[in-house]
């Protein structure tokens, strides 16, 4: 790879933050669980009109169950992180500072964290965020209005230049 370009990112961890970046890592998760369970029900509801089964209906019926337990299990993530950044943070704003440039830091109320670039997995970009994924079902999120040295659009060739290279 060329000279390590630097970036910096900053941003308020505020509600709109958590359930959106929350949202995308369940989202990208359970990804090919959300796609095949709406072509299991189809593939059910043809063979009930083929066979007049009742059993391909109520087979069908049960792989809506995966998909409800999903949208909870989020709704729930979200609520729990919610209320501990409540707890930990008592309504104060938490700002979120990261740097690249030969690591990913971040730094948030004093503490410091830093991830190698060989951690990168990929990355999900969102209406709002540059979402990274981490060995370990980590993440860490980009906000796209965030950049005060670099911008988005070069954050975003550089992550995929760091990420083919690994």
């Amino acid at each position: 790879m060329a000279k390590t370009k630097r970036f910096i990112n900053q941003y308020e961890y505020n509600s709109e933050f958590v359930k959106e970046s929350i949202g995308v890592w369940w989202d990208s998760k359970f990804k090919k669980a959300m796609i095949s369970m709406p072509i299991l029900i189809i593939i059910c509801v043809v063979l009930f009109l083929m066979t007049m089964k009742i059993i391909w209906l109520l087979t069908g019926g049960i792989c809506l169950l995966p998909i409800i337990l999903f949208k909870l299990k989020k709704n729930i993530a979200i609520k729990t992180e919610l209320e501990r950044m409540k707890v930990i943070y008592k309504d104060k704003p938490l700002n979120i500072k990261i740097t690249l440039d030969d690591n990913i830091c971040m730094l948030a109320y004093g503490n410091k964290r830093s991830v190698e670039f060989s951690s990168i997995e990929t990355f999900v970009e969102t209406k709002n965020l540059i979402v990274l994924f981490i060995k370990g079902s980590m993440t860490i999120a980009f906000s796209k209005e965030g950049f005060t040295e670099g911008n988005y659009e070069e954050f975003l060739l550089y992550i995929k230049q760091i990420i083919k290279n690994n």
